[in-house]
């Protein structure tokens, strides 16, 4: 009898290293899981930062150059060279659409006013035979 509870006392001495052992373990296993996924996280996030970053500041800078156009600081506008298929890439799309029907109405505007100037000058001069010939459509 005494020696079954030797051995009973030893198999509860085996369980009780075996069940630290195990939990040691999973307290490994889950710091390693932990430090893993945050720095797989960081490195995901800023790399998703970086490209939101990167295409804003490249729609900052279209409309910067488009407003220089409008205060004819330029005279041309470069459209916005992003080729991105999220929200920020259909929204330069847009601008850059919108943008060049601008430019092309502002130089016909443009065109139409040195028309009637020359056209001004001319009947300045005497001649009531000059007529404007471009009309802006509206």
């Amino acid at each position: 009898m005494d020696r079954i509870r030797v051995y009973i006392v030893q198999i509860d001495e085996i369980a009780a290293n075996l069940d630290k052992s195990f939990m040691e373990h999973v307290t490994s296993a889950s710091i390693i899981g932990i430090v893993s996924y945050t720095l797989i996280s960081v490195v995901f996030g800023f790399f998703i930062i970086r490209g939101l970053v990167h295409s804003i500041s490249m729609v900052q800078v279209g409309l910067g150059e488009f407003f220089a156009f409008l205060r004819k600081n330029r005279d041309v506008v470069t459209p916005i060279q992003l080729q991105s298929k999220d929200r920020l890439g259909k929204m330069a799309a847009l601008i850059n659409q919108n943008t060049i029907d601008l430019q092309n109405q502002i130089n016909i505007d443009n065109q139409v006013i040195q028309d009637t100037i020359h056209t001004l000058e001319i009947i300045q001069k005497g001649s009531l035979s000059e007529r404007n010939t471009l009309t802006r459509k509206c």
